[in-house]
């Protein structure tokens, strides 16, 4: 089965979906980690972006989201790597010093939700050395997203998704 593209190509050709299929589409990520995360011990990937959400289907509504390229995805026992990996914006910070768990995927779903909610206003709401994300930034770029009802409420979702230490991240569990 051929994909028909990436998240990241649709987010940057034709942006946004409707509402509901926004969600079942964030569901569907969701479901995916939940499904690496069941594994014992649970396989951690590492890499949660746009680019690696595949769409499957001829219409928006009937399209199936598939997490791809599980390259550099390990078990959670494994705990650490020899240098970090993920890709900026969308690494956890503890994967910078080489450390992982099912929490720094949260992390990566987290900015990847972000991603989908803001489109292509998505970097311009990171600032500071470590390109940290600032909700506040949001009233420069996107004040809309402010007055939206769904969009608050994914924001508050993506701020408990997003925290600095994995112990102030939710779970998988909580997402869905």
């Amino acid at each position: 089965e051929l994909a028909n593209q990436s998240l990241l190509s649709r987010i940057r050709g034709q942006w946004p979906p409707s509402d509901t299929v926004l969600l079942k589409w964030m569901k569907e990520i969701a479901f995916a980690v939940q499904a690496a995360h069941g594994f014992s011990p649970p396989i951690v990937h590492r890499d949660i972006k746009p680019a690696n959400v595949l769409l499957y289907g001829p219409t928006d509504e009937e399209i199936v989201c598939k997490l791809s390229d599980f390259g550099i995805a390990r078990l959670q026992d494994e705990g650490t790597s020899q240098r970090w990996v993920g890709e900026k914006y969308y690494a956890a910070p503890e994967q910078y010093t080489g450390h992982f768990s099912p929490k720094s995927d949260i992390h990566g779903l987290g900015i990847t939700y972000l991603h989908m909610l803001l489109g292509y206003k998505f970097r311009n709401v990171f600032r500071g050395e470590k390109k940290k994300f600032l909700r506040k930034a949001l009233h420069e770029v996107a004040p809309y997203h402010l007055d939206n009802p769904l969009s608050v409420s994914l924001l508050d979702l993506i701020d408990r998704m997003i925290g600095p230490a994995p112990t102030n991240r939710i779970d998988i569990g909580a997402v869905l």
